[in-house]
């Protein structure tokens, strides 16, 4: 990808950032990272270099119409790191700093080094770099099941599907299920549980934890990035279901998780599509940046690939 020197107004985000105390002032540059065609996330990116030209952080900067957007993207990071714990939390990328710049949100988070994302590269290390996240998922699960399952979280639950039950961006199959969900949410029968969602759980998201010298950092072997859509109190499942389609995990294998997610949460195995179509309901209702068509493609292709494990 071409990087580019930055305009002028990134001069006053270099200023920014060197008045949070991060970098010493005149020691480092930022190089402009070009959006691909397809991503419309009203972030602009930049790469930190220091006197040497070596990567030592990405900048992140909110577009003017969503100038809140990078405080989000801290906060998600923060929360979900304190919900987690010490063991889970490493996966979880940190913020250098952050701040306002020019009445917009910045972020600046480590670098760390890319995983492979084709080729022989990427085959050869597939089987550790998804047992590693599948690992990591669980983990999530658990620290889930082991939570207090108060009325608050039933109510959001209920909200949500209420909500899918109603919307033209689910198909009728999709909400004849969530008003089985809602009915066994009103009888007691399920008892759902709050699971941290990134919401964007795919290899392009997921690097390897290590700095620009190749030094492990933390006990982590991997980070996952870009907390900005997360859901620290989501719903589970659709996390999963990314990672298994951004990795080709099999239907078997993926049909395996799917069971254990239930038997952890101790929840019936039926209800597991409560849980996704309650995440995917929270993405429809906070779309934002996703076009209606993108997004109806996104569910369309989530629920199949979930029936196919489930059938």
């Amino acid at each position: 990808m071409l990087m580019t020197e930055c305009p002028a107004p990134s001069n006053l985000l270099l200023s920014c950032i060197e008045d949070a105390g991060t970098i010493p002032r005149g020691t480092c540059r930022l190089i402009h990272i070009p959006k691909p065609r397809i991503v419309n996330d009203a972030v602009n990116s930049f790469l930190l270099l220091d006197a040497n030209d070596c990567p030592i952080g990405v900048a992140q900067w909110s577009d003017a119409s969503a100038p809140r957007l990078l405080q989000r993207a801290v906060d998600s990071s923060v929360s979900v790191r304190q919900l987690l714990g010490l063991a889970l939390s490493d996966f979880v990328i940190e913020p250098m700093c952050s701040g306002d710049a020019d009445g917009r949100t910045f972020a600046v988070w480590p670098w760390r080094r890319p995983i492979p994302q084709r080729g022989l590269a990427w085959w050869l290390r597939r089987p550790g770099i998804r047992r590693s996240v599948r690992d990591w998922l669980r983990g999530v699960v658990r620290v889930a099941a082991a939570a207090e399952r108060t009325e608050n979280v039933r109510l959001r639950y209920r909200e949500t599907l209420t909500y899918v039950c109603h919307s033209v961006d689910f198909s009728p199959q999709q909400k004849t299920v969530a008003e089985l969900a809602v009915a066994r949410l009103d009888s007691g029968k399920w008892r759902p549980a709050s699971i941290v969602d990134h919401n964007d759980l795919w290899r392009g998201n997921v690097h390897w934890n290590v700095d620009p010298q190749g030094r492990q950092c933390g006990t982590a072997p991997l980070v996952i990035i870009d907390w900005g859509g997360a859901n620290p109190l989501g719903s589970g499942y659709y996390d999963l279901m990314r990672w298994a389609a951004s990795t080709q995990m099999s239907v078997q294998d993926l049909a395996s998780e799917v069971r254990l997610y239930a038997d952890i949460l101790g929840v019936d195995p039926i209800d597991a599509k409560g849980h996704l179509l309650c995440t995917l309901g929270r993405l429809a209702i906070h779309r934002e940046q996703l076009q209606v068509e993108r997004l109806r493609q996104l569910v369309r292709s989530m629920w199949d690939r979930f029936e196919r494990a489930t059938a």
